[in-house]
């Protein structure tokens, strides 16, 4: 029996102390207004910017994995995730877009 993703995810970060899960960001004031905000990634005790370079090469990536893996004519692939980020823009929450499209890949 192969195994499922949930079971190769687990074994991949099998001894890694950083998954997912311990993802830690903040934001910060940023420098274009009074409401500008910067988020910042927590990488190994190391607070970094997340740039607008660094969103599109993580949505470029995730859009062409989700083409790869649901690749059939009834599929949405990366259209699915593309209506998850719409409904983002159009005032939902997070917790509102999971609960309509599902966190199916929580791995608890």
């Amino acid at each position: 029996m192969k195994p499922n993703f949930k079971q190769l995810t687990r074994k991949i970060n099998e001894g890694n102390t950083v998954n997912i899960r311990h993802l830690v960001f903040r934001e910060i004031e940023g420098f274009k207004s009074e409401s500008d905000k910067i988020l910042q990634l927590n990488t190994f005790g190391s607070w970094i910017n997340l740039t607008f370079t660094d969103l599109l090469k993580i949505l470029k990536f995730w859009f062409e994995n989700e083409k790869r893996v649901y690749n059939k004519p009834n599929q949405k692939g990366s259209k699915y995730v593309l209506e998850a980020i719409q409904k983002l823009e159009s005032g939902c929450t997070v917790e509102q877009v999971l609960n309509e499209f599902g966190d199916k890949h929580s791995l608890t």
